[in-house]
């Protein structure tokens, strides 16, 4: 059974950051690209949402490499799966341990 998906205030920041950046930066196509990755990302963690490796940053939080400079950090719930960031891979990951 697939569990629902919700998305922290964080993570939607860090969703809308981002792909306004890939607008101006790299325009349409590629930012098109990155939503349709993130998308098929967040249907296979909704599927199984242990595939993904436990986070060495965070405590109980499970790391998806949606690019090689975006991971998403998210959470499993009893009942639903919580989105807890989109972290900029090229950032001190000292900025990471701070979110919750």
């Amino acid at each position: 059974m697939n569990k629902p998906i919700e998305w922290s205030p964080q993570s939607k920041k860090d969703y809308l950051k981002l792909l306004n950046y890939l607008q101006e930066e790299w325009g349409e196509k590629v930012q098109k690209q990155f939503n349709d990755r993130l998308q098929a990302v967040l249907k296979t963690i909704s599927e199984k949402p242990h595939l993904y490796p436990t986070s060495s940053k965070l405590k109980n939080v499970k790391r998806c490499v949606v690019s090689k400079q975006t991971s998403l950090y998210y959470r499993v719930e009893k009942d639903k799966i919580s989105l807890v960031t989109l972290f900029d891979t090229r950032k001190n990951p000292k900025k990471l341990t701070n979110k919750k």
